[in-house]
């Protein structure tokens, strides 16, 4: 039996549309600006053209199931720690970075790079925490000591996320675990499950708030007051009058947690589509010269002037985008780099993303890891460019892992 869900696609899609249209109506804050109609229009056809080359490839017959190597899942399981292993030591031994820094200090510490090559492996490989998981609940047979394992490797990158204040690793590991149980059909949507996943969002938020608060918040102010008015997502989505009110009211820091926590959330997820709207807005009255690629996969001319292979001026790149590094929503780094011919990019990653699934229907459950992590790209389209920093090193991974196992079981099967 064939254990990837036969809609994964279109979930994702829908129900990160979905997601976002309910965070947005729930969200105590109002849309400062009306909306570009080439903004509506490039998100529309955005999701168009990817949903047509999804389609544009026909589904094959399903193979029948192989067996999974658990020792291969174990190998993988020790390099993934050994990786975090490596960075770990990167960060609290060569950089400094401490739990007891103040979190301004940290970022500035993370900043100090190396070029040890052992390192930058570690730092791209350790976005592969999720696959163990993912290829033993694959299995009809599991080792409950390797699931355990397994599922504690999505806590690691949560000491990195404490250490420099930075709430998306939360979020991150969070989902991933939900995609990874939801196509592998170890758990079903349901009202309780439901429930249970808005519940987890919800704690999860409100503990990354009360990291923004200490990253922002001065104190020398009413922090509250302060990350409601002071915030950056407010230029184009602010907060209610009745929201910076009660911030000023006697009311119990408790409930001012709890409605910060709720606003920090809906801006959060939701600005950066409105962020992409100044994009198109912005470049509509300046001529901006297209990255074709060079924004998105930002990393990748980092990494080549690191080692002086590639003089991309990076700060140029950087600046393409108008306001710094506020989230500009998927479809703003698509706009950024190819304009309106970033409907042939999607066109491809509807393409890409049927091949994929093909194969895994076929039983080639190495490529099921860089299927999981474009299912998570399309369900926060709306909000995030994972292609974009960390998201690049995921998706060069995933490709690795696929092509080298790949290789490693055609060699096995011609010298059977």
């Amino acid at each position: 039996m064939n254990k990837i869900s036969s809609s994964p696609f279109f979930i994702s899609i829908f129900g990160g549309i979905l997601v976002w249209l309910i965070v947005f109506l729930i969200t105590p804050a109002y849309v400062v600006n009306k909306m570009d109609t080439e903004t509506l229009a490039f998100l529309f056809f955005g999701y168009l053209f990817l949903i047509v080359g999804y389609l544009s490839v026909p589904i094959v017959n399903k193979s029948k199931a192989k067996k999974i190597n658990t020792k291969l899942i174990s190998y993988i399981i020790l390099f993934v720690l050994l990786c975090y292993v490596v960075r770990f030591i990167d960060l609290f031994y060569y950089r400094g970075l401490r739990f007891s820094n103040a979190i301004y200090q940290n970022r500035m510490l993370a900043q100090n790079g190396s070029h040890n090559v052992i390192l930058l492996v570690a730092s791209v490989f350790k976005t592969l925490f999720f696959i163990p998981l993912l290829l033993l609940l694959l299995k009809n047979k599991r080792n409950k000591w390797l699931v355990i394992i397994a599922v504690l490797l999505f806590f690691l990158p949560l000491v990195e996320a404490v250490l420099r204040g930075s709430r998306s690793p939360f979020l991150r590991s969070f989902v991933y675990l939900i995609i990874v149980l939801l196509v592998t059909k170890s758990i079903q949507f349901s009202k309780k499950n439901i429930l249970l996943f808005l519940t987890a969002i919800g704690v999860l938020f409100f503990i990354s708030t009360q990291i923004l608060m200490k990253r922002e918040g001065p104190k020398n102010e009413n922090p509250y007051v302060y990350l409601v008015q002071k915030a950056i997502y407010n230029d184009f989505l602010s907060p209610k009058k009745e929201i910076i009110k009660f911030m000023h009211s006697d009311a119990s820091n408790t409930k001012k947690k709890l409605v910060l926590s709720a606003l920090q959330i809906g801006q959060y997820y939701t600005h950066g589509v409105f962020e992409f709207d100044h994009v198109v807005k912005y470049y509509k009255q300046n001529k901006y010269q297209r990255q074709f690629g060079k924004f998105t996969f930002f990393v990748l001319p980092k990494f080549t002037n690191k080692y002086q292979i590639s003089n991309v001026d990076l700060e140029k790149v950087t600046k393409s985008s108008p306001r710094g590094y506020t989230f500009i929503s998927f479809f703003g780094g698509m706009y950024i780099d190819f304009g309106w011919f970033a409907l042939l990019f999607m066109f491809l990653l509807g393409v890409i993303q049927k091949v994929i699934y093909n194969k895994i229907r076929q039983q080639k459950y190495y490529f099921a890891p860089l299927f999981v992590f474009l299912l998570f790209t399309n369900f926060f389209m709306l909000t995030f460019n994972f292609f974009r920093g960390t998201g690049t090193y995921t998706l060069i991974s995933c490709i690795i892992f696929a092509l080298l196992s790949s290789s490693y079981f055609k060699y096995l099967k011609s010298n059977l």
